[in-house]
């Protein structure tokens, strides 16, 4: 009897934590606001017409700064039944009390400015990576949403998270922030390349099953939208870089069949339907990343055939058929990504050596000042999990 009472009083000490409590009160919170049940306050936003929304005093101040000084010091809204927010739409405003009833977020694209303005900062904060990463995504994927006719994000092939591959091609709805399939591609692959070239998308070589190949598919987005399969490359290339310039695509570098690192670079003209070789790079390269600013195609990092990791920016100019050397990226990279604006380049991601010859993460994005030649970092790191 006393070892049973000592254990019954050992639990009673204990703490006890529900799993579903919190879950449950938002619940609850959430089902008396859409009936307006003890609801103690009506915002307003919005016009033609103004849209009213009934919420509770107690939740808008435990997630937003903004609304606990409004309701908790002297000040005119404190007691009013009906606060008016300028500067806030009323769906902005719809999405904000949505998330701070259920913890979820629905639509990012149009919530930041509430967000920003209502002081919801760990909706700012989600909202301003989601949106940097579109950006700097989307510039990387070049014009593609000029090709599609819709402003989208679009991902293309690519490979599963157990290996298999893919031939769908999925934009973002940002109606329903879901992805919805648009076409397939007539072959599965990864480790491919896109380009963008007189308003037609064109896949180049990539890892069909084991092996890299040179085949090139066009597609034509008019009407349903079709495949052709056009002149292959002169090499079966994958982890290379490829451009749209001067009416031309330009393939570097890359990994052959046999898993050999090339040095070579060639050119596809669309009138003649035939690749040749141009200037080659200085190295044989793999792994590096490419995109067009201005009049030249712009390649950054990678791997030689001695393993070594690249910090290099150079740049081809299809006018003199030569290479240049520009300044040095801050990191070596491999598996990076390369977008550009108007006088920058941006990159990010991918993998590095530590001092002990280990590859690592780089989460950094640095910034390239065509201009200046000069590169800064930003105070922004790519999130966990979206660096590779």
């Amino acid at each position: 009897f006393p070892t049973e009472l000592t254990r019954m009083m050992s639990v009673t000490r204990s703490c006890w934590q529900s799993n579903t409590h919190t879950d449950r009160v938002l619940a609850s919170l959430n089902l008396q606001r859409r009936s307006g049940c003890l609801c103690d306050v009506v915002l307003v936003a919005g016009d033609n017409p103004p849209q009213r929304f009934q919420a509770h005093r107690a939740v808008l101040a435990a997630c937003s700064d903004y609304f606990r000084a409004m309701f908790s010091l002297s000040m005119m809204e404190s007691g009013a039944q009906e606060v008016t927010l300028k500067g806030v739409g009323d769906t902005g405003l719809e999405t904000i009390l949505d998330f701070a009833y259920t913890g979820q977020v629905l639509s990012p694209y149009i919530v930041l400015a509430a967000a920003s303005h209502l002081q919801f900062l760990e909706i700012q904060c989600f909202c301003s990576k989601f949106l940097a990463q579109v950006y700097l995504i989307t510039m990387a994927l070049n014009d593609l949403s000029k090709f599609c006719h819709q402003q989208a994000l679009h991902v293309i092939g690519g490979k599963y998270r157990d290996s298999s591959k893919s031939n769908q091609v999925l934009y973002l709805s940002t109606e329903s922030g879901s992805w919805k399939e648009r076409t397939t591609l007539p072959k599965v692959c990864s480790h491919h390349c896109i380009a963008v070239l007189g308003m037609f998308l064109y896949v180049a070589g990539g890892q069909e099953k084991k092996w890299a190949n040179r085949s090139v598919y066009r597609f034509d987005p008019r009407g349903d939208g079709c495949w052709l399969e056009v002149a292959p490359m002169l090499k079966c290339r994958e982890h290379f870089a490829l451009g749209a310039l001067s009416g031309r695509l330009f393939a570097a570098g890359g990994r052959n069949e046999l898993r050999q690192l090339l040095p070579t670079v060639e050119a596809y003209c669309p009138l003649t339907n035939k690749w040749a070789l141009v200037a080659p790079l200085e190295h044989s390269l793999s792994c590096h990343a490419g995109c067009v600013a201005g009049s030249l195609f712009w390649v950054s990092g990678g791997v030689t055939n001695t393993a070594q990791y690249q910090d290099n920016m150079t740049a081809y100019d299809p006018t003199d058929n030569c290479w240049t050397q520009y300044s040095g990226m801050p990191h070596r990279r491999v598996y990076h990504t390369m977008a550009s604006i108007p006088g920058r380049l941006y990159v990010l991601g991918g993998n590095s050596l530590d001092g002990n010859n280990d590859r690592v993460i780089v989460p950094y994005i640095d910034r390239y000042c065509i201009a200046s030649d000069q590169w800064s970092r930003l105070r922004m790191c790519l999130p966990a999990g979206i660096v590779q």
